[in-house]
């Protein structure tokens, strides 16, 4: 693939940022302050069998949210969070072990 100069320029100035722009690579609980510390607590959440028993569940959790978008699915919770780096319920089973539909 042969680019002209004018060409090359506007596919190479596509991907430079504005200026008082920051590029943010990661965020959320990979941000690098955090990184470590949340993965590792990840990686022990992953090793436990079951972290929630049928028992710490009410039937509000089980139930379900009404979709947003179409208003008639319900979507199931696995994780809830506090803050940013506050995990308060991460049900690991109910997001690997049902199958999911498509609904796009």
């Amino acid at each position: 693939m042969t680019l002209t100069a004018e060409e090359f320029m506007e596919r190479f100035l596509m991907h430079v940022l504005p200026k008082r722009y920051h590029q943010i690579r990661n965020f959320g609980f990979l941000t690098n302050s955090k990184k470590h510390k949340n993965i590792k607590k990840i990686r022990e959440i992953f090793q436990t069998e079951n972290m929630l028993t049928d028992t710490d569940r009410t039937d509000d959790e089980n139930a379900g949210y009404k979709c947003p978008v179409c208003k008639q699915g319900t979507m199931q919770t696995f994780l809830v969070v506090k803050s940013a780096h506050q995990i308060i319920k991460f049900d690991i089973e109910a997001f690997i072990l049902r199958e999911f539909t498509d609904t796009s």
